[in-house]
């Protein structure tokens, strides 16, 4: 799990046990990653494919509550989680990732209406002809 984190940074700049700790408290995981034999240091599969999907997906908003990148891309971050865990976590991305451009990709309108701006596409797909 925290090499899967440590993705984050670059390598000369590894975040902290704190900052880890503060990471995953904010994305949800804190008592989960605790009460693992091994801890952060618990093996969780390539691309975390041994946790749940909610799981893999709190473990990807940690790792953007650690980058240190001005512009995020979230791409449907609740996706997993029902909707008081989704309500939450949205709040504790917009504080962490408060001094940062986010982009955020939902389907959920209810979600979007949190967004200070909202651009919405729509249209039916466009299909080309192979000659």
């Amino acid at each position: 799990m925290r090499a899967n984190l440590a993705l984050a940074r670059t390598p000369a700049d590894p975040p902290s046990e704190a900052e880890l700790a503060a990471a995953l408290a904010r994305a949800g995981l804190g008592d989960f990653v605790h009460n693992l034999p091994a801890g952060l240091d618990t093996q969780v599969g390539p691309g975390g494919t041994w946790l749940s999907g909610g799981q893999q997906q709190r473990l990807a908003v940690g790792r953007a509550l650690l980058t240190r990148a001005d512009v995020v891309l979230l791409d449907e971050p609740t996706a997993h989680l029902d909707p008081v865990a989704a309500r939450d976590l949205l709040a504790d991305l917009r504080a962490g990732l408060a001094d940062r451009f986010v982009v955020m990709v939902t389907h959920n309108q209810e979600e979007a209406a949190l967004c200070e701006r909202v651009l919405e596409l729509s249209g039916r797909a466009r299909q080309d002809a192979i000659a």
